[in-house]
């Protein structure tokens, strides 16, 4: 892994395989990511709707933030708002997007989730030989301390 440019794309249409991120070529061979962040919109959406009481196990998916992040962060963390998009012709219902501006903290939020999936994966790949993320078999290589000493 490195350094990549990224854009966020919506969901392909109905005939495409879905997939969180793809990798893609600049007109100047740059290689970067394609990062469908309407995937990642809807997890990190669902994950601060979760309740913990504190005292059982963190339940899988619960987001962790610093206590020192100032206010502002997390009204740009809840800023935008998935709405039903609506054929103004026919009236019929196109599906969901996602609507709102000024929202630094939710972009970076779903960005770095994509980033570490796309890191996930390069190990998974590089380390297991595997076409799939693995997070179980990610994480328990992760515990062993192999890429933090």
């Amino acid at each position: 892994m490195g350094v990549f440019p990224i854009r966020g794309v919506e969901l392909p249409t109905k005939s495409a395989r879905v997939r969180e991120f793809s990798e893609f070529e600049s007109a100047t061979g740059t290689i970067g990511y394609n990062i469908t962040t309407t995937i990642y919109k809807d997890r990190l959406a669902a994950a601060l709707k979760r309740d913990w009481d504190g005292q059982e196990p963190q339940p899988d998916w619960h987001p962790n933030f610093p206590q020192d992040y100032p206010d502002q962060f997390f009204k740009e963390l809840t800023i935008e708002t998935k709405k039903e998009k609506i054929d103004a012709k026919t009236g019929q219902r196109l599906g969901f997007v996602w609507v709102g501006t000024g929202a630094h903290a939710w972009d970076l939020t779903v960005y770095n989730s994509a980033a570490h999936d796309m890191v996930a994966m390069d190990i998974c790949e590089r380390e297991f030989g595997l076409d799939y993320l693995d997070r179980p078999q990610f994480w328990d290589l992760c515990e062993t301390g192999l890429f933090w000493e």
